[in-house]
């Protein structure tokens, strides 16, 4: 589970920090401060609450994020390169009636694989009452 907080805007980082240790100390896997907006924020939130298991949000190199001891990175680029592609899909769609690029049916194969879709029917079925 990832706990988040947004008392760092209000609050300031004491408050957020205090936030972010209780959610920890009340089991949740990951912990996320919202409101850090540049590189001196990342790093004083890497400082701060450092043993954590803590997650950035922004477009700072992965390398540079990883080597300050954070367990996840959400990337807004990676939102917006799927933005630009599912765009340039619709306006194709739009403009010819249909899509090129393969059957959709070998992509949608491929993206169950990826989810584990194959994994999740079996629990499925284990679990199912009869």
């Amino acid at each position: 589970m990832i706990a988040r907080t947004d008392a760092l805007a209000p609050h300031g980082w004491e408050e957020a920090a205090r936030r972010a240790r209780a959610y920890r100390d009340a089991g949740a896997d990951l912990i996320f401060v919202d409101g850090i907006r540049t590189r001196a924020e990342m790093e004083r939130y890497a400082r701060c609450l450092e043993g954590l298991p803590l997650v950035y949000n922004g477009l700072l190199p992965v390398a540079e994020v990883a080597a300050r001891g954070f367990k996840l990175m959400l990337h807004i680029g990676t939102l917006l390169a799927a933005w630009d592609r599912m765009r340039s899909t619709f306006e194709e769609l739009a403009a010819t009636g249909e899509l090129s690029g393969g059957p959709a049916l070998e992509r949608l194969a491929d993206v169950a694989r990826l989810l584990g879709f194959e994994g999740m029917e079996a629990l499925g079925q284990r679990y199912t009452l009869e």
